[in-house]
């Protein structure tokens, strides 16, 4: 059984960090290039997910251990269309295409295309597996209810954050009343009610991105660490190493310029979001939690900043100053840490 663990392990690292930084030699070349480099972050998600998948299927036979296969095979299909697509990008870049209200580079619209089948494909072949084989793979719905209000919970702390740096702005740099005014303007107008229609609607059609991280560091690595390292610590060490996997994108997507202060604020960030998934997992013992609280977290920051171009987090400046502030956003995640669910005596 310790063979077993520690071959699965091996296998993860191979593929979540293994390919990661693998990936990050061609992605260099890209960027010297002055190649669109949308295409990486895309196939980035996807290793977590096909780490653990990979361990399951070359670990478990399938008489003792059912699992859902044929969604798993697919999601490894799609993670190694995505590298071919990211490698092809940089040697072979081609022109923006011009859409009229954005452009975009013509791998990333690809991708795009791709992931929604196969999104929608993924989602309907877990939904019709046997029970037996979702509990073997851990994509069981538990805790309905209770999973919903969670959900609901981190959209009213999203929102919250947005009011506090409203409040933290209007310290600063006396403008947060101001930014506030035209925030509610823009809520209110049809592009920004279409945007959050079209985020609710979009999640089974993307969802397999988010599944493709949280898969691997709340379902697969999260139990190992907390069991290592304790609930609270195993959580945190997760948060930091999830943001050193962030690097590659952190360095060359994100920022090109303040890659440093970028992994800085990304460690920061990971962490404090890995407090709060960890104990909406935790909770719920509902991986689809974290998947969607992961997939709002995302899709809602097009609609919050009205910029529904792909490349809205792309070649971003972050000062060392910034990042103080953005630390103090992330207050409300990181008060979950004193949580009942990390005290040891609800973790025994």
């Amino acid at each position: 059984m310790q063979n077993t663990e520690k071959k699965k392990m091996i296998i993860f690292l191979a593929v979540a960090y293994g390919i990661t930084y693998l990936m990050a030699i061609p992605m260099y070349f890209g960027m010297k290039k002055g190649c669109d480099l949308s295409v990486f972050p895309i196939a980035q998600m996807l290793y977590p997910a096909s780490g653990v998948i990979l361990g399951k299927l070359l670990t478990s036979k399938e008489k003792e251990l059912p699992l859902p296969k044929a969604a798993y095979i697919i999601t490894l299909i799609l993670t190694l269309l995505s590298i071919i697509v990211s490698l092809v990008s940089v040697f072979f870049p081609l022109r923006q295409l011009d859409l009229g209200i954005m452009k975009t580079d013509p791998y990333n619209l690809g991708m795009q295309y791709l992931i929604i089948p196969v999104s929608l494909a993924v989602f309907i072949l877990f939904i019709v597996s046997s029970r037996e084989k979702k509990d073997n793979a851990g994509i069981l719905r538990n805790n309905m209810k209770k999973s919903i209000l969670i959900i609901l919970l981190f959209v009213v702390i999203y929102t919250a954050r947005v009011f506090l740096s409203f409040g933290i702005s209007e310290l600063i740099n006396h403008d947060g009343a101001e930014q506030m005014k035209e925030w509610f303007k823009q809520m209110a107008t049809p592009l920004t009610l279409a945007g959050i229609a079209n985020v609710i609607i979009n999640y089974v059609f993307t969802f397999i991105l988010f599944f493709g991280e949280e898969y691997g560091w709340r379902y697969y690595l999260q139990p190992r660490m907390q069991q290592k390292f304790g609930l609270r610590a195993g959580v945190i060490l997760l948060g930091i190493v999830w943001g050193l996997w962030h690097m590659p994108i952190d360095f060359m997507y994100y920022t090109q310029t303040t890659g440093l202060q970028m992994q800085v604020n990304q460690i920061i960030t990971c962490i404090s979001y890995s407090i709060f998934f960890g104990w909406a997992y935790m909770k719920t013992q509902n991986i689809w939690v974290p998947v969607a609280i992961h997939y709002l977290n995302n899709n809602l920051i097009p609609v919050i900043e009205a910029n529904y171009s792909p490349d809205v987090l792309q070649n971003n400046d972050i000062a060392w100053s910034d990042i103080p502030v953005a630390a103090v956003l992330m207050i409300f995640y990181i008060l979950f840490i004193f949580s009942r669910e990390y005290s040891s005596k609800s973790g025994n």
